[in-house]
């Protein structure tokens, strides 16, 4: 099954921050490059557990200790739906009218009577980005950090960091297992991760 987000550059920014990857439209290595952007940018959803497409999304919990019930995929844009199961049961799950979006869009304030047992469920809109032009226009700094990591992947790629090929079967050997460059980390660490917001 393909990956359905939003992909954080295009193959003409990474050539132009990559310089020349020797990358032609229509050729094998030009289908190559646009995959790589596609799992990066997945890998870096992965990374920060949210997805940076504005969609709809449906989150249950029942273990809010605040009004505050902070969403995995922020900023909030809108909200259709919360609904509350005093039974804890989702059978049992009714609409509240009371809720409004935290200040800094990573949650929504839910106003109701809330006690240990009790599920809320939120429907809403949440994201960074439809499109990529809206990812280039508005946020250089995802990026630029898309754009680090496909350079690299490419050059791994490539086989720079290669130590050695077993010749009958071709299988290649890297002196590190592939992963997030410590500076992309920083960059999706300092301003878009939601990796300890539910610990």
């Amino acid at each position: 099954m393909s990956w359905a987000g939003v992909d954080l550059t295009t193959i003409a920014a990474v050539i132009s921050y990559g310089g020349p990857l020797k990358v032609q439209s229509g050729d094998a290595n030009y289908a190559v490059l646009q995959s790589m952007i596609s799992s990066v940018s997945q890998k870096m959803e992965q990374y920060c557990s949210r997805r940076f497409q504005i969609a709809t999304y449906t989150e249950s919990r029942a273990d809010l200790r605040s009004p505050l019930f902070p969403v995995k995929n922020p900023t909030v844009q809108s909200v259709s739906a919360v609904s509350v199961s005093y039974t804890g049961r989702l059978a049992n799950l009714s609409s509240i009218p009371d809720f409004e979006i935290s200040p800094d869009g990573n949650g929504i304030n839910v106003w109701a009577c809330l006690r240990p047992g009790v599920l809320v469920q939120v429907t809403y809109s949440g994201g960074l980005y439809t499109t990529t032009s809206d990812v280039l226009n508005n946020d250089p700094a995802l990026a630029d950090a898309c754009n680090m990591q496909v350079v690299s992947l490419w050059q791994r790629h490539t086989m720079p960091d290669r130590t050695g090929t077993t010749l009958n079967s071709g299988e290649t050997h890297w002196n590190a297992e592939y992963s997030l460059l410590k500076e992309v980390k920083a960059t999706l660490d300092n301003r878009y991760s939601r990796r300890h917001a539910f610990q």
